[in-house]
């Protein structure tokens, strides 16, 4: 992968608010479905103690980790 192209993987930041997922199922004996609703869910990068960051590659290590955060 370039560099461009890691960079904005590890950098990839994104929000969605008032989700709501559902899931239906039925065969023949039964129907069931549910759902769930959040109010946001977000992802984006962080530094080792959790706080919202931007990489650069050329700053660290190319092994150093890249973490990730989900807020639901």
């Amino acid at each position: 992968m370039d560099k461009l192209g890691k960079k904005v993987i590890d950098n990839l930041k994104f929000q969605v608010k008032n989700i709501h997922v559902r899931f239906e199922e039925s065969n023949q004996a039964h129907s069931y479905s549910f759902g769930v609703s959040l109010k946001s869910l977000t992802f984006g990068t962080t530094d080792k103690n959790w706080q919202p960051i931007f990489v650069e590659r050329d700053k660290v290590k190319e092994e150093e980790p890249v973490y990730k955060s989900m807020h639901i």
